[in-house]
């Protein structure tokens, strides 16, 4: 099966894998702008399954169960409607992108003016995104590890795409300004690149 990503007016088609999924995908902008094409945050090695100390990375977008993120808040699931992302779920075979500053706003209203909240893999939601030795110092390994409500387990949007650590204010950069696949992805100083900017699609299939 295939469906369009949308972005500034160019379709792409992307072939998808038969298994179903749902949630968040994140989209690097970076690839975007070298090639008119898609990478997607994933996880490394493995398409069916997440696990403790497994390294993130840029990947193909190819619609894995491993490519798929849910938002927590105090160890509840934040529920969030289409008519917040202002971006409905795949119809007609279309999906749109945007950054996620709408989303931080959401989450500001909803829990008294603080946007910070876990990102986990759906394969595996006792798990978060997590920085490696916790300082969220630049160049940390970004990974998914038990979720421990620590700062460097906590993200937010900005209105530039950017999606920002607590811990030290760093932002998810992918190593190497590249858009390229199989890249590590990690923490460094918010220096404005492209690479640190995602889209964001909600997909259900």
């Amino acid at each position: 099966m295939k469906y369009t990503l949308v972005l500034a007016g160019v379709a792409l088609a992307v072939s998808t894998m038969t298994q179903a999924a749902s949630g968040i995908m994140f989209i690097n902008k970076q690839k975007y702008a070298e090639e008119t094409d898609f990478i997607c945050m994933d996880g490394k090695h493995e398409v069916d399954k997440a696990y403790k100390g497994q390294t993130v990375q840029t990947y193909d977008c190819d619609f894995g169960r491993d490519q798929y993120f849910s938002f927590y808040k105090n160890n509840v699931k934040i529920s969030i409607d289409n008519s917040v992302f202002s971006a409905p779920f795949a119809t007609h075979g279309k999906i749109k992108l945007q950054y996620m500053g709408k989303l931080a706003n959401y989450i500001e209203s909803k829990y008294y003016g603080d946007p910070w909240f876990e990102i986990r893999p759906v394969y595996d939601e006792n798990l978060c995104l997590d920085v490696s030795r916790y300082d969220g110092a630049p160049k940390r390994n970004v990974q998914f590890w038990s979720c421990e409500g620590k700062a460097d387990q906590l993200w937010k949007f900005d209105g530039a795409g950017r999606i920002i650590n607590k811990k030290q204010g760093k932002c998810l950069d992918v190593a190497g300004h590249s858009g390229g696949r199989r890249n590590n992805i990690m923490l460094y100083d918010c220096d404005g690149g492209l690479d640190q900017e995602w889209y964001y699609t909600p997909w259900n299939r």
